[in-house]
């Protein structure tokens, strides 16, 4: 009996994260669909060391993360929010690719959205470890 309740919890859990991660393609989708409405065009980003990268120098090291909360760089002593860090890394990528980034302020009352990063500061979204970062409207 027990080992029948374990391998109904692996179905359950493996259907869980299948329809979760729906709701995350879903949401991209709908992003998608309004930057190209406004046209915005989507560059997808690797986030990959975007949080262990110093903005300041570019050093990168896994020393720089003591915390999940702050992000201080042991070449050039840099010291900030860590995801206020890793957003301007993001946004360079964005500026590297389209010369600059635009920048929308959220209205005041929007509630964010769970497990969705959202840097006001780039105008970058973070969904299912990829990044959307959109280009100035022109």
């Amino acid at each position: 009996m027990k080992q029948h309740s374990k391998q109904k919890k692996k179905v359950h859990k493996k259907l869980r994260k299948k329809f979760g991660n729906w709701a995350y393609y879903q949401l991209e989708q709908f992003i998608i669909e309004r930057a190209e409405k406004q046209g915005k065009t989507i560059l997808f980003v690797n986030p990959k060391y975007t949080s262990l990268r110093c903005w300041q120098c570019g050093h990168i090291s896994k020393k720089n993360r003591k915390n999940q909360s702050v992000f201080r760089c042991h070449q050039c002593a840099f010291e900030l929010n860590a995801d206020l860090n890793a957003s301007r890394n993001l946004s360079e990528y964005g500026k590297a690719v389209f010369g600059r980034a635009s920048v929308n302020r959220p209205k005041k009352g929007i509630r964010s959205i769970p497990n969705v990063a959202v840097s006001p500061m780039t105008d970058s979204i973070e969904l299912l470890g990829r990044v959307l970062v959109t280009s100035p409207q022109r």
